[in-house]
């Protein structure tokens, strides 16, 4: 009996972090999009003279 609920309660915590894996993996996924459309919003406004490539501009976190 004890090897049963062993394995319903590892089991469970499998079943736990993969999801939680999946809601991190969507977060990260929706973060790049978020990064990849203000990359494309900054770029035709960009001044070519100044010099700075979209690479150089920093980013917070």
């Amino acid at each position: 009996m004890k090897m049963r609920h062993s394995a319903a309660v590892a089991l469970c915590a499998s079943a736990a972090a993969n999801e939680l894996n999946r809601r991190m993996q969507r977060e990260l996924d929706s973060i790049r999009e978020e990064l990849r459309q203000a990359g494309e919003a900054q770029r035709p406004g960009k001044d070519e003279e100044s010099g700075e490539s979209p690479e150089e501009g920093s980013a917070t976190f």
